[in-house]
């Protein structure tokens, strides 16, 4: 848990009484887990005096919004922030939901009103839930309890550190956000390997 003074960096009306307001965070956008909640106090001052609880509605590892009908003092003041006024948010609070076991094939997320709040989050890292490890496996950082992994028709599960640098040689990773080169395309990231380390020429 948290306390991170966060700056607001807008607020827009999602539909007829919605808003969604977001801030910039540090610390809450890289530690939220689907499911969590935020405590906003709304006003430098005492009133009012509690502070708001509202769920992660969305999240990067730089920013997070929450979504809000305008119920009160409390709603109507967050309505009314402007980008560079700041809010004092303590979280992420409460259990998370549970979602990356082998119990299930199918999510179905059920939500109504402003109940669907967290479930963007949830929707991100169900789809998400497995592909660290599938690619771990593929790039022979983790081993298999059981089964056998091919790369171009070779069984690289029992290989050696070495003999796996020599398939990782044929793959090719793209990662997302801060990992790209920004100054690159999208293609010269994907062939940033192949232009530093072999002689192809540009237009293969």
């Amino acid at each position: 848990m948290n306390l991170e003074t966060c700056p607001v960096t807008g607020v827009r009306q999602a539909a007829e009484g919605i808003h969604v307001l977001a801030f910039s965070s540090r610390i809450l956008g890289k530690s939220i887990q689907p499911g969590q909640f935020l405590n906003i106090r709304v006003e430098e001052g005492i009133d009012p005096l509690l502070r708001r609880p509202f769920s992660a509605y969305r999240v990067t590892p730089q920013s997070v919004e929450i979504i809000f009908n305008v119920v009160g003092r409390g709603t109507a003041a967050l309505r009314g922030k402007r980008p560079g006024d700041v809010l004092d948010v303590l979280g992420p609070l409460g259990v998370p939901f549970h979602y990356d076991t082998p119990d299930y094939e199918t999510a179905v997320l059920v939500g109504g009103g402003l109940g669907v709040a967290p479930l963007p989050v949830l929707t991100t890292a169900v789809r998400g839930a497995g592909k660290s490890v599938i690619l771990k496996l593929i790039l022979g950082l983790l081993k298999p309890d059981s089964g056998i992994i091919r790369i171009n028709g070779q069984r690289t599960d029992n290989m050696t550190e070495l003999q796996l640098m020599k398939v990782r040689g044929d793959i090719g990773m793209l990662f997302q956000e801060s990992a790209l080169f920004d100054s690159l395309t999208v293609a010269d990231n994907v062939g940033y390997r192949l232009y530093e380390e072999t002689d192809m020429p540009a237009d293969d």
